[in-house]
């Protein structure tokens, strides 16, 4: 009645075809039987949280400490002046954000030319400001000419 069975190891076998038989004569009580399901509704993706708004520093806090990295992000234009003479002036926008001891844990600026990008990042990831207390941000935009 069962006739030749599939093996997965050998596509037919005598033994397998016996414990296929002996799996036949063998009941299942009707609450073991395993029941079609219902397909259970996906969960929807929770939307990412709103970014926080940390409060902004001082204009006149972010200058001080900006004219002390001055020379340094100068040096970093005039690299990317030499690799590329005809530059014309470059708008920086940088935004930083500062934990509750004045440290960078990150700052963000797109720039076309990518040396000078990670040149002004690497620089800005150095900057300390005076401990705000809580986190905060800072905007910085300024032209290099």
């Amino acid at each position: 009645m069962l006739g030749l069975v599939t093996c997965w190891l050998c596509h037919w076998c005598p033994p397998c075809e016996a414990i296929a038989r002996q799996a036949a004569s063998i009941t299942v009580p009707a609450h073991d039987v395993e029941r079609p399901r219902s397909p259970q509704p996906q969960p929807q993706p929770s939307p990412p949280p709103p970014p926080v708004k940390r409060p902004q520093l001082p204009d006149a806090v972010v200058v001080s400490v900006m004219d002390v990295a001055r020379p340094t992000l100068a040096a970093c234009v005039r690299r990317a002046r030499t690799r590329d003479p005809s530059m014309g002036a470059i708008k920086i926008s940088l935004h930083l954000e500062i934990d509750a001891d004045g440290a960078v844990t990150a700052a963000t600026l797109a720039l076309d030319d990518e040396l000078l990008q990670r040149c002004i990042l690497s620089v800005a990831r150095g900057l300390h400001f005076p401990a705000p207390g809580q986190p905060a941000a800072a905007e910085l935009a300024f032209i290099a000419g």
